[in-house]
């Protein structure tokens, strides 16, 4: 058993929770307010903020830099003839398992952005621009849903 999450696990992990929260939570408004917050709904929007907040502190980032320099290291090393053909194999199905082109810095985009400071501008995004990012939810209790599409156009984890 793994006695320690690999830093993909992070990442798969953070994606998957910011997917489901996008797509599913609701933050109830005021009735007869087109999209002001209720309490309730503040509440709610300020626990979103506090968690995307401790990932822009916490996420892990440069264990990933440093891990991956040592496996493009790896998989060159094989190339000179200075390798063991498997610990070389293996370090090349380390970098296929990656969420960022191959051909960038292991943990930057084309930006140099790193994922954690993506995380850093996801928070101020949803802090600054909220009105923006949200669409009304039709059904009994009025509500508004952050809107994927407008994020995804303005916002990208890890690039």
């Amino acid at each position: 058993p793994a006695l320690k999450a690999d830093e993909v696990d992070a990442e798969l992990a953070a994606a998957l929770w910011l997917h489901l929260v996008f797509w599913a939570a609701e933050f109830p408004v005021e009735k007869g307010h087109v999209r002001q917050l209720s309490a309730y709904g503040k509440k709610r929007r300020q626990i979103l903020l506090d968690f995307v907040a401790m990932l822009c502190k916490w996420f892990p980032q440069d264990s990933l830099l440093e891990q991956n320099e040592g496996m493009h290291g790896a998989a060159s090393g094989l190339a000179l003839g200075t390798m063991n053909r498997t610990v070389a194999q293996a370090a090349q199905i380390n970098l296929q398992r990656r969420l960022w082109p191959w051909d960038q810095p292991a943990a930057t985009g084309p930006s140099g952005k790193t994922c954690r400071s993506t995380l850093c501008a996801l928070h101020d995004l949803l802090e600054q621009h909220w009105d923006e990012l949200v669409e009304d939810v039709s059904g009994q209790d009025p509500a508004v849903r952050i809107s994927v599409f407008q994020v995804e156009r303005q916002w990208r984890f890890c690039k």
